[in-house]
């Protein structure tokens, strides 16, 4: 047996915690079968050798008799902030046998409160922020006064200081607004991209910390800062006005160095005026506009210690963003990989189309040779127009102005190198234009940037269609998420709250992505307005928020803002983090009581609605009413708010709130049901497998409703004409009531609509429309969705961590006809789930194995359920007998 992974807030080794009450968990591997934990010891204490020694100065738990071996909190002496925290633990199986003990493990706190921090923010300018305001949905004023600017720079920062003797360990901690680069002597510190991540940075602005024990020297040191722009202080107008945004001015930093000699005294390095400023070679830099990198601006070792800054500015101190500082824990943005391009197509002398074979979110590295003042354009797209050049106008709607361009401008030295720093784009062809000799394949690569999400999950079948498309959700899922999940990443670079649902258990399948949605709560609640209503897109800085009298924007919806519950109730099923509910009870309770407000008899009429549903023949959407989609919502969240209200032993609220469910469920009903046909309104797939997954239907009609969902499927032949909120119902549903053969028909349509259809002409990402001639782009994170049912139906893994008498996971694989085999794991907060089924003839084999400490539910092929623990099960059936 062996105690492995152990993390705290479910990270590893972190070094910026902000949370006083941290919770720590491990896994258990090599366990006998069946292993269940008993008892748990854990052990901290502020120094690696006392704990080893078995003589923690923090906290000692003693044996505590509990199965519990996730989110246990720390309940020792109360923490500061830079306070270092080492742990272990030692567990006892269901016999009373105790372990050894684990490794240590470590953590370290962050800067806690505001009064801790000794560093003034400082910027090269100063301004003034906005009051925050409803922003006009359809600004056609602001596309007809975009102007295109030529300056945007990024500023640099430096101060020199000196070291006296030899640094034992040393950490950064630093705010750069709106991105930031770090160096110190030099050397870049960290890996990050496009940091800090997007939010409401009136309401939360990001910090990081950065151990640079090794990075320091005995005598001079300087440390070093270019920012961006970023979100923060967006120069170009756009659909979303983020160039009015009232947490909006100038490029800023708050930095702060602490470092320890030898000898055990302590010193800090902190931003103030002393700090000396400048501009370089990034002359303009925009989030959807691009960069301008003009060479003849280079300052060369700027970040070095015997650079001459004499000519340099003192940096301005200046007033703080309105946001309250929080340490990023979740992961940053990295480059995850180069690609080389797959043909270099010239059109004329000075201009070359640039394929990269398929679809990134980033920039491309390009090693430049021409002489002073050579301009190349740098133009990113996803299409082709006839000609073969980039399409300029698709997916460049939103942005008035600049858009995914950028420019370098040489500097006459023999080689210049060229990688923008604070933008990213959604693209598959570069052109470039201006040139003076051939660019080749060696001297450009594309650099794929996102979110740094750990794989969590890995899914293979016997239909090689499938395993394209799994490839291909993967991709989607990676490049649509920058600091927000299930973000369009092309036009929009948004945070819809709907995508962000949609896709999510599909992004928990795959990546470990609990510390991601754990800062989109957060991003929601920032943006929750007084009334508890949440718009439809977070981080907002007021698009989408409530019309001056009231009501709700065109593009809003019960289902987008709800997606607060939604994250929380599938964290708790994925992780089983009770906290979650409890920390964000009242905010949720607030925005199901804000549907009230709005509802009318019981009937709620706004707003979006079933997203690009349409009919095979693409006529216009609407197959199914505003008002079922928004009520169906108004019922679920209520559901869900009982269910909350349940777990924390809040009694009236449940029943406040399931009153309420159960009256809507009868109007629902009364309203919007055929009972003599089983039809909800026109019957479309969405109003039917909506009111079955959410359980809407009257017992005795099921049968009759089902009915009709298959009949609606067959009436397209075996198309999905489902949008947004219909689809992932639809599948769910199909294959639950023993109809996998139709869910699996309708996923490998290969015409349109469908998902392989999108993945036709070389593409190799998912869009926002199924009908791949219909309104989207071809990289958006919705079409993803359907990587949740490749786990949960195919494979048959379902997290249900809050289901009561312990049971994590319900494993149910369905069978369908033609597909001989799937194979999966999914890596859950206990440790690995594997299940592997196959035919062979007449028989089915389920195998599944499961980690120490679980126990699951099995529904065999047969049909028989099962409840089984760790280790390895396997059961046959007859073909003839499966369930």
């Amino acid at each position: 047996m062996n105690i492995c992974n152990l993390t705290c807030e479910g990270l590893i080794n972190p070094i910026c915690l902000d949370v006083l009450q941290p919770r720590v968990s491990w896994q258990i591997e090599k366990a006998q079968e069946g292993y269940i934990q008993s008892g748990y010891r854990i052990q901290a204490g502020t120094n690696k050798t006392l704990v080893e020694q078995g003589l923690p100065d923090l906290w000692d738990s003693g044996l505590v008799h509990s199965g519990a071996s996730i989110w246990i909190p720390y309940q020792g002496t109360p923490l500061s902030s830079t306070m270092e925290v080492f742990w272990r633990v030692q567990i006892w199986d269901q016999d009373g046998r105790s372990s050894g003990w684990s490794g240590i493990a470590y953590w370290k706190m962050a800067l806690l409160e505001p009064e801790d921090w000794r560093g003034k923010w400082i910027a090269a300018e100063d301004g003034q922020v906005r009051p925050k305001e409803f922003v006009d949905t359809n600004p056609e004023s602001e596309r007809k006064q975009a102007t295109l600017l030529e300056e945007a720079p990024a500023p640099l920062f430096r101060k020199s200081f000196q070291v006296k003797q030899r640094v034992l360990r040393a950490t950064a901690y630093i705010v750069g607004l709106g991105y930031y680069e770090l160096y110190i002597n030099g050397s870049r510190v960290g890996d990050f991209v496009l940091d800090p991540a997007f939010s409401d940075y009136s309401k939360s602005v990001y910090a990081a910390a950065h151990d640079v024990s090794g990075m320091l020297i005995k005598g001079d040191n300087t440390v070093g800062v270019l920012l961006g722009n970023g979100f923060y202080n967006m120069p170009t107008s756009d659909l979303f006005q983020l160039h009015k945004a009232h947490w909006k001015t100038p490029p800023k930093i708050l930095f702060e160095l602490h470092f320890e000699y030898a000898d055990g005294s302590r010193s800090i390095i902190a931003s103030d005026s002393s700090w000396t400023c400048n501009t370089g070679e990034v002359r303009f830099n925009c989030i959807r506009g691009g960069e301008t990198i003009d060479f003849r601006y280079k300052q060369t070792e700027w970040m070095l210690q015997d650079f001459d800054d004499r000519s340099w500015s003192h940096a301005l101190e200046v007033s703080p963003p309105r946001g309250r500082i929080r340490f990023q824990m979740f992961p940053g943005i990295r480059v995850s990989k180069k690609i080389s391009p797959v043909q270099i197509e010239p059109i004329d002398d000075a201009t070359m189309i640039v394929d990269f074979g398929g679809n990134y979110t980033g920039w491309v590295e390009l090693s430049l040779k021409a002489q002073t003042g050579t301009k190349l354009i740098l133009k990113y797209s996803e299409r082709l127009t006839a000609s073969g050049k980039v399409d300029e106008t698709y997916s460049s709607e939103h942005t008035y102005g600049r858009y995914q361009i950028d420019i370098v401008i040489a500097d006459g030295e023999k080689w210049n190198y060229f990688s923008p720093r604070f933008t990213y784009h959604g693209f598959r062809y570069v052109q470039i234009e201006g040139l003076t000799e051939a660019v080749e394949v060696d001297n450009i690569q594309a650099c794929w940037v996102h979110t740094d999400l750990q794989a969590a999950g890995a899914f293979k079948c016997s239909d090689e269609r499938l395993n394209r498309l799994h490839n291909a959700v993967r991709k989607t899922l990676l490049n649509s998420i920058h600091g927000i999940p299930g973000e369009e990443p092309t036009r929009e670079k948004m945070g819809w709250t709907q995508d962000g649902q949609n896709t999510m258990e599909a992004y928990l399948y795959n990546f470990y992505a609990e510390p991601m949605y754990g800062k989109y709560i957060q991003d929601m609640i920032d943006a929750q307005e007084s009334n508890g209503h949440v718009p439809p897109i977070v981080p907002t800085n007021g698009w989408g928020l409530l019309q001056p009298d009231g009501q709700p924007i065109l593009c809003d919806d019960p289902w987008w803002g709800g997606t607060l519950l939604v994250v929380v109730h599938t964290l708790y099923a994925f992780y089983g983090d009770r906290k979650l509910i409890e920390r964000h009870y009242d905010q949720m309770k607030r925005y199901v009581d804000y549907l009230a407000t709005t509802s009318h008899d019981g009937i709620l009429y706004w707003s979006l609605g079933d997203w690009l549903d349409f009919t095979w023949e693409g006529a216009k959407p609407g197959l199914t009413s505003v008002s079922l989609t928004s009520t169906a919502a108004y019922f679920y969240l209520n559901h869900l708010m009982s269910g909350f209200a349940d777990l924390l032993g809040k009694s009236n609220d449940a029943h406040y709130y399931r009153k309420i469910s159960d009256t809507v469920k009868h109007i629902y009903n009364d309203h919007f049901f055929d009972a003599d046909l089983g039809r909800y309104e026109r019957g479309s797939q969405t109003a039917q497998a909506l009111s079955l997954w959410l359980g809407l239907v009257p017992e005795n009609k099921h049968a009759a409703v089902l009915q009709g969902l298959l009949d609606e499927v067959e009436r397209y032949d075996y198309h999905a004409t489902a949008g947004f909120l219909g689809v992932m119902p639809m599948l769910h549903v199909l294959s639950d009531l023993g109809h996998i053969d139709e869910a699996y028909r309708i996923v490998t349509q290969e015409d349109s609509p469908g998902w392989l259809h999108m993945l036709q002409g070389g593409n190799d990402t998912l869009g926002e429309n199924l009908n791949a001639k219909g309104y989207g782009t071809l990289n958006h994170p919705f079409a993803a969705c359907v990587g949740s049912w490749m786990f949960r139906d195919l494979a048959g893994i379902a997290p249900c961590a809050g289901l009561p008498g312990s049971v994590q996971f319900v494993i149910h694989p369905k069978i369908p006809k033609g597909l001989d085999w799937v194979k999966a794991e999914y890596s859950s907060m206990w440790g690995m789930v594997r299940v592997h089924w196959r035919t062979d003839k007449d028989v089915v084999t389920v195998e599944a194995e499961l980690p120490a400490n679980t126990t699951a539910i099995l529904i065999a092929p047969d049909g028989t359920q099962h409840r089984i623990g760790a280790g390895l099960h396997r059961y046959s059936a007859s073909k003839a007998g499966t369930a």
